[in-house]
């Protein structure tokens, strides 16, 4: 597998469970490359903080600085608050 199958699958990742071969194969690859090692950990690392933004939305300890209309604004924070955060 290539850097750019990986990367591939690393991102899909986030969104799916992989097969077993799949898996293997990133591990692998992770294995032997640094650099999709590094790009593996920022996708994690910018999943982590759009989910902690997401619940800050939802709670309303961050407001967000949009130029979007009032209604569009809640109509987003209304979508994202009925999310399942396992997404």
């Amino acid at each position: 597998m290539n850097c750019k199958e990986v990367a591939e699958l690393v991102s899909q990742s986030l969104d799916r469970p992989l097969t077993l071969r799949q898996r293997l194969c990133i591990r692998y690859h992770l294995w032997k490359c640094e650099w999709c090692v590094c790009y593996k950990k920022q996708l994690q690392h910018l999943k982590e903080c759009l989910g902690q933004f997401e619940q800050g939305v939802c709670d309303g300890s961050v407001q967000p600085h949009c130029a979007l209309s009032d209604q569009a604004k809640a109509r987003i924070k209304k979508i994202l608050c009925e999310r399942d955060p396992s997404e």
